[in-house]
């Protein structure tokens, strides 16, 4: 009995500890703009409408994102022509450049003592790998789908950077 009292609780520990240094990236980056990001989740969810309505994503669901996010990989999207610019937007709502404040954010957290145990950790040393190893892009991608949880896109900062990379598409 104590052993699955024991279970339950490390299983409810590592839950509850789950993207955690993803959720504190996302409140450094969110708490730059003002009203503490509200005007940032409403640019996102309004390219989010504007990408369902041209049917490149299906819905709002972070099963939905997380496909997109494959087709991305895999160079299998449609490329959307959309006239709206994400980061032109998301630079009009803060004093400093959008890139600036995510790269002020990832130092941040890369400083700490958890960050080398999550998956942004996992990503971004793979991704390392990839430019200093000749690996090629078709293996690349199967090797970073595997690292990309399902639930990844649960987190609105995760969105975000997708709809970026897709509102960069559109525009080039």
């Amino acid at each position: 009995m104590r052993l699955s009292y024991l279970i339950v609780l490390l299983i409810f520990f590592n839950c509850s500890s789950n993207y955690s240094i993803e959720k504190k990236a996302q409140e450094c980056l969110f708490s730059t703009f003002p009203n503490k990001g509200i005007t940032l989740t409403e640019y996102i969810k309004k390219y989010e409408n504007l990408l369902i309505e041209k049917k490149v994503l299906a819905s709002s669901s972070d099963e939905s994102y997380y496909l997109l996010f494959k087709k991305v990989m895999l160079n299998d999207f449609p490329k959307p022509i959309i006239k709206y610019s994400l980061i032109d937007s998301l630079n009009q709502i803060t004093s400093k450049d959008f890139v600036e404040l995510n790269l002020e954010c990832n130092k941040k957290i890369e400083s700490l003592t958890d960050y080398n145990k999550s998956i942004t950790f996992k990503i971004n040393n793979y991704l390392k790998e990839v430019k200093t190893k000749n690996i090629n892009p078709k293996e690349a991608t199967s090797q970073l789908l595997k690292i990309y949880p399902k639930d990844y896109f649960s987190i609105p900062l995760h969105k975000l950077q997708l709809l970026l990379l897709i509102n960069r598409y559109s525009i080039n």
